[in-house]
């Protein structure tokens, strides 16, 4: 069972919440709030040690959602929920599990859960002194183990039983895991699967067209029809769109 807590100044948006919660039989509402605040003093002082996911809405008054995400404990996976696009950038940039335009679709809603979830799961394999930001891998040498930043990880390829990073240093490095385990230990809100073969860092996105990604590097990737509807609806997210008419 995932304890969940709910903020956002507008309750009807809080109502709608947890009424999707409480349908999903492996989740629990924890608390809700209006008041960010009064949130983040529950928040810290009780549910100080178990995962917990906080669906933070972005526009709120004395504290902002990115802001009060900052000063969450560190167990906790966010999901923002706005009616504001323009705020996904910087969503992504807090680390956050997903990122929901309201009004928000119970598909979706149960689709950011899933992230999240991979996410918690995530962490709780990962053992406390794993430095943020890297991952260890075994390079193929016994008794050894390398570190890999993730921040300059473009993409990561899957071959049969292998899978290698490649790097933004131009370093590749081969160890022996599926991409879904390796998927696993990356952060859910910055590394997608696109394909049955590639893992990409959408921070090294440069373009997207019809079924190619564009990465640094002059790298170009086929988007796999299985995974486009998922993947074009974070792009879609992402996307500065214009208001006027």
């Amino acid at each position: 069972m995932i304890d969940c807590y709910v903020i956002d100044d507008e309750s009807h948006a809080v109502d709608l919440l947890v009424n999707y919660i409480g349908k999903v039989p492996d989740l629990r509402l924890a608390g809700s709030s209006t008041d960010p605040l009064l949130a983040l003093r529950e928040l810290v002082d009780n549910h100080s040690a178990d995962a917990i996911i906080v669906f933070l809405d972005v526009d709120m008054p004395e504290l902002t959602g990115i802001e009060l995400a900052e000063l969450l404990p560190a167990h906790a996976v966010k999901i923002f929920v706005t009616a504001f696009s323009d705020y996904a950038l910087k969503a992504f940039d807090a680390n956050a599990a997903d990122f929901l335009l309201k009004p928000v679709a119970f598909t979706k809603f149960l689709r950011a859960v899933e992230k999240a979830k991979t996410l918690i799961s995530a962490n709780e394999r990962l053992p406390a002194e794993v430095i943020p930001g890297a991952i260890f891998i075994n390079p193929g040498v016994k008794g050894k183990v390398l570190r890999v930043q993730v921040d300059e990880i473009i993409y990561i390829e899957g071959l049969k039983n292998y899978i290698i990073i490649h790097t933004i240093t131009g370093l590749k490095h081969i160890t022996y895991l599926t991409l879904n385990e390796v998927l696993e230990a990356l952060p859910a809100s910055l590394f997608y699967r696109i394909h049955k073969s590639y893992i990409i860092n959408i921070r090294q996105i440069q373009s997207v067209e019809g079924n190619m990604v564009k990465l640094i590097s002059d790298i170009t990737l086929a988007v796999g029809v299985n995974y486009k509807e998922n993947f074009m609806e974070v792009i879609s997210q992402l996307t500065v769109r214009t208001k006027r008419k």
